[in-house]
């Protein structure tokens, strides 16, 4: 069943609506969180309860069988269960040990250093804060893609983009053992790959932000979740000062038990 609704939803995703970023967005879900729900049928081993170290363990023992599963089907990375990825929130390690209210942030030794104590907040305040997120991230992707491209920042043309000038490490290693190339780099080569690097860096984090925030305010406006159950969807970026911890911390932090 997984791979049949997996499949037909995969050839099918470019036509999900005529935002082509939002149709790249469930495509990659899809092939995430396929993968995810098949792991976890094998997990469950076609036993009738689910396993303890599969558990919500914040489980309340009045929920129905159906929102258990809803808890567990569709919780990629695992918040608030034993193989939850540790730090999702900032300065917490695991949200299950972390406070859940206002209140309980004024005890003494409680855990501070989520952003703007988000996973303290009630349904409305996770909501409004998670609005304005949504406004501000959506006016600086308008911004990105109207005046952050090299066509605007340097006035880049079709030559800049050859077919001849695509390999800029061989080019450069040409010209530094002091080969004469037809195309040899320059400072300008360097700098449209600059700007393209950062505008698609850019461009990903915002719009995953973005998508995120609104599903957070959908999923806890509805009743399904509360605030602390949506983390922010990338780590600190003041952590990343290695390839390593890029992708650690900041990277999409999605964890699929294969």
């Amino acid at each position: 069943m997984v791979l049949t609704s997996a499949y037909a939803a995969f050839v099918t995703s470019d036509n999900l609506s005529p935002d082509d970023a939002l149709n790249e967005v469930y495509t990659r879900y899809i092939i995430i969180g396929g993968s995810y729900m098949l792991s976890m049928a094998y997990k469950i081993n076609n036993e009738q309860e689910v396993q303890p170290h599969l558990e919500y363990k914040t489980a309340d023992p009045k929920w129905s069988p159906w929102y258990k599963g809803y808890k567990l089907t569709w919780n990629i990375r695992g918040v608030g269960t034993s193989w939850e990825n540790p730090y999702l929130w900032p300065g917490v390690k695991y949200t299950w040990n972390a406070p859940k209210s206002t209140a309980n942030l004024r005890k003494p030794g409680a855990i501070h250093g989520s952003r703007h104590n988000l996973m303290a907040r009630g349904r409305l305040g996770g909501i409004l804060i998670r609005f304005f997120y949504a406004v501000i991230n959506f006016f600086l992707l308008a911004c990105l893609y109207e005046f952050g491209h090299p066509q605007y920042l340097l006035d880049a043309g079709p030559m800049d983009f050859a077919p001849e000038k695509e390999s800029i490490i061989r080019r450069g290693v040409h010209v530094y053992f002091g080969r004469q190339m037809i195309t040899p780099v320059t400072l300008r080569d360097v700098s449209v790959r600059a700007v393209a690097a950062i505008e698609n860096a850019a461009g990903n984090f915002l719009t995953f932000s973005l998508y995120h925030d609104v599903c957070a305010i959908f999923f806890i406006a509805v009743g399904l979740d509360e605030s602390w159950e949506w983390p922010p969807f990338f780590g600190n970026i003041t952590e990343a000062y290695t390839m390593r911890r890029w992708y650690v911390n900041t990277e999409v932090q999605l964890k699929v038990i294969f």
